[in-house]
């Protein structure tokens, strides 16, 4: 029985965990302190109930990922896949990645971590299928480009994170 507080107790302290949840707490704060010296970072109750969200959400897929049994190469390519969906979707919800925040065509950058999530649902999280999902979230992020326009900021955008949704399908290749 003293054995397995321990272990429990240690798992609480592990770095990776000290770690994620830390820089979530530091990322979520950043505002708040940002707001005391600059009138330009303005952030509501709302704005911070939805960072809080995001930031929860995500770290709990991560712990997910790196607690579970599979290959360090699944490991990888969830944890890459679940912080370039975290940073498309708090990018989007800034400043907008077609023009301004409230531009239409955002949302089309939107659909494509829910391109994720359904998949990784049907795919049961299982390295095939979330490969499968990784080159789908690939082919939704060029739909969204195409629909927002070929801007600098659109192209930059689709490369970046193109790249971040192949490199994990090819970690999941590697798991299976």
């Amino acid at each position: 029985m003293v054995n397995l507080q321990a272990d429990r107790r240690s798992a609480l302290l592990c770095p990776c965990r000290i770690v994620l949840w830390g820089s979530a707490l530091l990322a979520l704060l950043s505002p708040l302190v940002a707001m005391q010296f600059s009138g330009e970072v303005n952030w509501s109750g709302g704005d911070f109930a939805a960072a809080a969200l995001l930031f929860g959400m995500a770290g709990g897929a991560v712990e997910l990922a790196i607690c579970s049994r599979r290959k360090p190469a699944y490991r990888a390519g969830a944890c890459l896949a679940v912080f370039a969906a975290l940073l498309l979707v708090a990018a989007n919800l800034a400043v907008g990645i077609a023009g301004s925040e409230s531009d239409p065509a955002n949302g089309w950058f939107m659909a494509v971590p829910l391109v994720g999530i359904v998949g990784a649902v049907r795919a049961r999280l299982r390295a095939q299928g979330m490969m499968i999902t990784m080159l789908a979230m690939a082919a939704m992020q060029m739909v969204a480009a195409v629909m927002a326009g070929w801007t600098i900021d659109v192209i930059a955008a689709t490369v970046g994170f193109g790249t971040c949704w192949l490199v994990a399908a090819g970690l999941f290749r590697r798991a299976t």
